[in-house]
């Protein structure tokens, strides 16, 4: 199946309810066949942990999740928050289906650190079969990061991570991914289209740092090993994600240099 976009919700575009109706309505405009959306919620999750008396911890900016926040983080993302997108969704006339990465495997979770506490997990295997079966009949697959490890029991996996590995499996068009960030920035500016050998030199000269180092260098693999072109932007409204596709908003990066007359 040619022409899949994975679509990664983040800030405002998975929180406000407003904002994310307004998506919906152009996504089904702008989009041949339907995304498959993956999604988090690490803020609301924090929010819940704080509120049941858990205080949520955090290295290099990757939540530690031990086996108590892990019934938290499971409550929030596969239930409120998936379902909440998932009627969204379909309000705005999309045949959205709510999935974890635990349906049928789609993700299982290699454990990021040893023992029975640690609940956060890098993505292992994937399945793509399910997701394929849903997209040829017009569903819209909604899917939230809680997986499974190999002991059976539930875990946390980057909803980033999870996007990046389900596009390569999926050889997906593209990866859209949605935050409160317009794209990659090098001297103040945001870069409409890098390369490899445009990310290297903006890594290099500190330009790219902290988080988006993983990011930009997650995406450039992405496209290496199948992924069509990774999209990083911020979406606030109407016309945002089709400017996004279009190429005059966000970051575009693609493993080859950017052919003739692209907007760099």
């Amino acid at each position: 199946m040619k022409g899949i976009t994975v679509v990664k919700l983040g800030g405002v575009a998975a929180s406000d309810s407003g904002t994310l109706g307004q998506l919906a309505e152009e996504l089904a405009s702008s989009l041949n066949l339907p995304p498959v959306i993956v999604h988090g919620g690490g803020a609301i999750v924090s929010d819940w942990s704080r509120r049941l008396g858990v205080e949520p911890r955090f290295e290099d900016g990757v939540r530690m999740t031990s086996a108590e926040e892990m019934s938290i983080v499971e409550m929030v993302l596969a239930g409120s928050v998936n379902t909440g997108v998932v009627r969204l969704l379909c309000a705005h006339q999309h045949k959205a289906v709510g999935l974890s990465l635990s349906d049928c495997s789609l993700v299982s979770g290699v454990a990021l650190a040893a023992g029975p506490e640690n609940r956060t997990a890098r993505p292992g295997e994937v399945r793509t079969d399910l997701i394929r079966h849903l997209l040829d009949g017009g569903y819209t697959p909604v899917i939230s990061s809680v997986g499974t490890m190999n002991d059976g029991g539930p875990c946390n996996i980057n909803a980033d991570e999870a996007a990046l590995a389900l596009a390569r499996a999926l050889g997906a068009s593209q990866l859209v991914f949605l935050s409160d960030v317009p794209g990659v920035r090098v001297d103040g500016e945001v870069r409409y289209s890098m390369n490899e050998t445009d990310v290297a030199a903006a890594i290099a000269e500190g330009h790219i740092s902290g988080g988006m180092i993983p990011k930009v260098r997650s995406a450039l693999d992405a496209t290496a090993h199948g992924v069509g072109r990774v999209i990083i932007g911020q979406y606030g409204g109407t016309g945002d994600f089709t400017a996004l596709i279009n190429g005059t908003a966000g970051s575009r990066l693609q493993g080859k240099p950017a052919e003739a007359g692209e907007r760099v």
